[in-house]
């Protein structure tokens, strides 16, 4: 039940950006975060400060979350060797 209420959110496949390009349902996640960081600090922590620390940590998790996704799924399209010696059995 809870994953159900997580992905209809968080999910980009399943959530109202689903249909949308990955640079706009990016930057939309972005302005959402962005948004949400303002409700936290400023409204219920009182403090413009509180704002502005969360608004960072939540662009640099988003950022990086999304990095490391696009990381792994490159990974798995090219099927890098664990080696590092070249195909003559010397280094590249």
């Amino acid at each position: 039940m809870k994953k159900n209420y997580y992905d209809i959110i968080m999910n980009d496949r399943v959530n109202a950006l689903k249909d949308l390009p990955f640079q706009v349902k990016f930057m939309s996640m972005q302005i959402l975060a962005w948004m949400w960081s303002a409700v936290f600090g400023i409204y219920i922590i009182e403090s413009i400060y509180a704002f502005g620390i969360s608004a960072i940590a939540h662009a640099l998790f988003i950022t990086m979350t999304v990095l490391t996704a696009l990381y792994f799924r490159q990974v798995q399209k090219e099927k890098i060797s664990t080696s590092l010696r070249g195909k003559g059995g010397e280094h590249e």
